[in-house]
């Protein structure tokens, strides 16, 4: 099938404007790509330089309207648009009437094998195009329910005659969806009369999309509504059109994934330092990698992007003013943000939490289920850790759960390292050797460096501490006192 335009005269114009016109145009673009050196119609196959040199041998031969036909023509945007389709036409005729032509494009052929266009807004196109033509349900945007209903649908009449169900369905159309309202509103029901069956926001959704089968799929969407992030626009971070951004930027730099690569920047950039520095007299503290024991921990076990460090922290809470309600919470902090991230709600994750209204005797016995995931989670995939999505690459990976610190207050402590705490007669929560001084008729110590005026307890009376050259318990010493 081949395709013609209708026959109609017009004057021609300067050749070069017309070239540069039809170019520019889709309609010059479709031609220059399925023009062949040999006037063939076989597809989009020539570069761009052997299109040009067949349409510049056409002019020469008189086949299409040259330079010198009307050197006087009009430069006005009707006289130009005129001339450019003028010039598409006369492209046209001279394709369908050369003898040489190749074979005819079918429209099976055009559907096996699009031309690929220069114009973006064209490529674009075709790309959705090539998108829709390989669609399948499981690629979908559909939750499983959803697509279950597609493939299997209901035998029957759904029964929306109870009274619980209309109730819900009146209700659910009267507050125009909004689920604080019927929320509220089952509230009260529930209250007025418990036993009732009104259906949860949720159920009455889900009743609402089996009895219509409409459902919400939701697509993000240029804040000036330019375009949608869908097809070849889905990873786009910025609109395409006016440049806004894919998500809100306050919200996309707090929970983006860019945000775990902390850890493993810090870890590099304070090795360079270390390098660097003669000593460590200019070395900024600012993070708990910049510590020695950190550092060497990184280096024996090959610490990487993919890595995941946490701690732990617990405390006692008083949760009411007057009453007695000593409940302790524990934590995990993630180390893989920074630190003016690591401890905002929404990065800490919960852990355990002990209600009271006593203080735990045997922490142990509440830790045990929490490390037990922990160390699961450790030793899964043969040692490889935790199983993850990345969402910037589409790849899974696996991820080591590293335990680098248990932290906690003075008091608090005591309950993870099994310690006398800071008033035991060795309260160092870091076991070294210094010994406090007992407060007679008492069963405190205080962690005096110098020795009180006029002490004469017995067995404290060992003389002032020096501080500068304590050093911290040793793994033999440990192992020895326990």
């Amino acid at each position: 099938m081949q395709r013609r335009v209708s026959e109609q005269a017009a004057d021609p114009v300067d050749n070069e404007e017309l070239i540069t016109l039809a170019r520019e145009t889709s309609l010059g673009d479709r031609i220059y790509q399925e023009r062949e050196p040999d006037n063939g119609l076989a597809g989009c196959k020539s570069s761009p330089s052997d299109l040009d040199a067949a349409f510049d041998e056409d002019i020469v031969h008189g086949e299409l309207p040259g330079p010198d036909s009307n050197p006087e023509a009009d430069e006005n945007e009707d006289d130009i648009a005129t001339a450019t389709c003028a010039f598409a036409q006369a492209v046209l005729d001279a394709l369908a009437d050369d003898s040489t032509a190749g074979p005819d494009l079918s429209a099976s052929d055009v559907e096996d094998e699009l031309p690929q266009a220069r114009l973006k807004s064209l490529r674009n196109s075709q790309e959705f195009i090539c998108l829709i033509q390989s669609a399948t349900l499981d690629n979908d945007k559909l939750d499983k329910d959803t697509l279950y209903r597609l493939r299997h649908p209901v035998e029957g009449c759904i029964d929306i005659a109870s009274p619980d169900n209309k109730l819900s369905l009146e209700i659910f159309a009267a507050t125009d969806a909004s689920e604080a309202t019927y929320t509220r509103c089952l509230k009260a029901v529930q209250h007025r009369y418990p036993d009732s069956g009104m259906l949860s926001f949720h159920n009455v959704k889900q009743l609402v999309a089996r009895v219509s089968g409409v459902v919400p799929v939701m697509d993000d969407m240029c804040i000036n509504s330019c375009h949608a992030f869908t097809g070849p626009y889905t990873n786009l971070e910025n609109c395409s059109v006016c440049t806004k951004p894919h998500y809100d930027p306050d919200q996309y730099e707090k929970y983006g994934r860019k945000d775990m690569l902390y850890m493993d920047k810090k870890i590099k950039e304070v090795n360079k330092l270390l390098e660097a520095l003669e000593n460590d007299a200019d070395m900024v503290y600012d993070d708990i990698f910049c510590g020695s024991d950190l550092v060497e921990f990184a280096e024996s076990i090959n610490i990487t992007s993919r890595d995941t460090m946490i701690s732990f922290s617990v405390d006692g809470v008083q949760l009411y003013q007057n009453k007695k309600s000593d409940t302790w919470i524990g934590v995990f902090l993630v180390n893989n943000y920074s630190p003016n991230l690591r401890f905002k709600q929404t990065k800490v994750l919960p852990g355990i939490i002990i209600p009271g209204p006593n203080k735990p005797k045997l922490i142990d016995s509440f830790l045990f289920c929490t490390f037990y995931h922990l160390a699961a989670l450790q030793h899964e995939n043969n040692g490889e850790g935790l199983a993850v999505w990345d969402a910037g690459t589409q790849s899974i990976f696996h991820s080591r759960i590293l335990f680098a610190l248990a932290t906690a207050d003075a008091v608090g402590m005591t309950k993870l390292d099994g310690r006398v705490g800071h008033h035991g007669a060795q309260g160092c929560r870091l076991g070294c050797s210094m010994k406090g001084w007992h407060k007679p008729n008492s069963g405190h110590y205080f962690a005096a460096h110098m020795k009180p005026n006029d002490y004469t307890v017995e067995d404290c009376n060992h003389p002032d501490v020096n501080i500068r050259v304590l050093e911290p318990q040793s793994v033999e010493g440990y192992n020895e006192n326990i």
